[in-house]
């Protein structure tokens, strides 16, 4: 073993200790700083569902208990400029409390740090200063992103998992090197990339689900072995199996990960994969293929919804998740819906059906059409605005990616859209028949800038308006 180690130029460990713990629910105790009035949000998660069909799963424990969420007065504004200074003193007591409490790691996740950490480096310090040799995972440092949900999920897995797979991989490493390895060894990370032990110590939470994305360089080793771009891989272990499926030499990507129901988001970095699947089709199709193609839409579906979420200045979209995400077919068939509102996405086809209607023989690639008139776009009130951009498999329409989402405002009798006074359609807003947004790619500003006009909110509602397109674009792409 010593000569085999002291010759090995390049080391690579693909670990499942982290996966597994939390798989198990094994990891650390852990205690977690908040900014004072968002000690819930970790709880209060995002609310969308993996399968929009069942509503009685119960979501998983929270990894953190509500007493040992401390809330701690500070505030950053939502331009990175410090509103409220940090208060020390709420950090000396929650550090007492913690190690009271046998505390093994803790989380320090503040409103808006990703656009300025100063106030988590500074409680971070000070709760070195009184609890010295702490585990201590910062948001901002593990992943630096909008929403705080995301950002201390991810920070608390980081946490929650630091203790086990960090001291294993140091015990580990320490060994090696006494056996006689002279190379740094190196972990597979959830990005495919590899990192040494040293740098993982900071951020374990990268080495999540890593054997997955390590698949993808075995599949692309394997097809060019064998001169197949359509392959399946399966690692399978004793707490979980991982199938990855390449289809025309391409592999699915993400950036949302889903571990036992806990969501981490390491740096954002995508997931298992070079570019999006692309899948085959046939004019028939097997059980096999049928599920396959028909679980692709569905995630299709969900990423517009979090695209939604993560780049909607709207609260109503971010936080009240009032919209909904769809997929139709050329005709304006319903094929594929998120979890949403059934409202929305029921009536989905009739929207398509009007913009079909309205533009026969003057749909092409890149447009988007914009309607809300509820007569023909089958909604239940003028707030809630259809957004569909066309899908070309080569020149040939193939289907509409859609969502339809609830305005801030857009006129009407009273501020924010609702006005109970309304005897009519008329006092709710601004109706709108099937218009082209967008045509061959240019935004048709006239019309957009007479829209914005007609909100008391038009900040939002341009804001809201991109991420919608982001959103079905990606979708297209996909």
């Amino acid at each position: 073993m010593p000569l085999l180690l002291a010759d090995t130029a390049l080391f690579v460990h693909g670990s499942t200790v982290a996966t597994n713990t939390v798989l198990e629910r094994s990891g650390a105790r852990i205690g977690m700083l908040v900014t004072d009035g968002f000690r819930d949000a970790l709880e209060i998660r995002r609310g969308l569902r993996d399968n929009p069909w069942d509503h009685r799963v119960p979501y998983p424990p929270v990894l953190v208990p509500r007493f040992l969420r401390r809330p701690v007065t500070e505030r950053i504004d939502r331009h990175g400029d410090e509103s409220h200074a940090l208060t020390i003193a709420d950090i000396a007591s929650a550090a007492a409390e913690f190690k009271r409490e046998n505390v093994d790691a803790v989380v320090i996740s503040f409103f808006n740090s990703y656009m300025n950490s100063s106030h988590e480096d500074e409680a971070a310090t000070e709760l070195a200063r009184h609890w010295p040799g702490a585990w201590v995972t910062r948001s901002a440092a593990i992943a630096p992103v909008m929403g705080e949900y995301e950002r201390t999920s991810t920070a608390v897995l980081n946490a929650y998992i630091t203790p086990r797979t960090v001291t294993y991989l140091q015990n580990l490493n320490r060994r090696l090197r006494e056996l006689g390895l002279t190379r740094p060894m190196l972990l597979i990370q959830s990005n495919g990339g590899a990192i040494s032990v040293d740098q993982v110590a900071e951020r374990p939470v990268t080495l999540l689900l890593s054997g997955p994305a390590a698949g993808v360089g075995a599949l692309d080793y394997y097809s060019r072995a064998i001169g197949s771009d359509d392959l399946i891989s399966m690692e399978i272990g004793g707490t979980s199996c991982d199938v990855l499926l390449m289809s025309g030499g391409n592999i699915a990507f993400t950036d949302m990960l889903n571990i036992g129901g806990y969501h981490p988001r390491p740096d954002g970095c995508p997931h298992a994969g070079r570019q999006g699947q692309r899948m085959k089709t046939d004019r028939t199709l097997d059980p096999i293929q049928l599920a396959l193609v028909q679980a692709r839409l569905d995630h299709i579906a969900r990423q517009m919804g979090h695209v939604m979420i993560r780049t909607s200045r709207s609260p109503i979209f971010n936080q009240s998740h009032d919209f909904s995400c769809f997929i139709t077919d050329a005709a304006g068939t319903l094929v594929s819906q998120a979890d949403g509102i059934p409202i929305h996405t029921g009536r989905g086809g009739f929207a398509v059906r009007a913009l079909l209607k309205a533009f026969t023989g003057n749909i092409a690639r890149n447009d988007a059409f914009l309607l809300n008139d509820p007569y023909a776009a089958g909604g239940n009130h003028l707030p809630d605005w259809v957004i569909a951009r066309p899908v070309f498999a080569a020149d040939r329409l193939v289907a509409f990616a859609c969502n339809r989402a609830h305005q801030s405002d857009i006129g009407g009798g009273a501020a924010g859209t609702y006005n109970p006074q309304a005897t009519e359609i008329f006092h709710e807003g601004i109706r709108l028949p099937a218009l082209k947004l967008i045509e061959g790619s240019v935004t048709r500003e006239d019309l957009w800038q007479l829209l914005l006009l007609n909100s008391r909110l038009p900040e939002l509602l341009d804001g809201s308006k991109c991420g919608r397109l982001a959103a079905a674009a990606g979708a297209i792409r996909a």
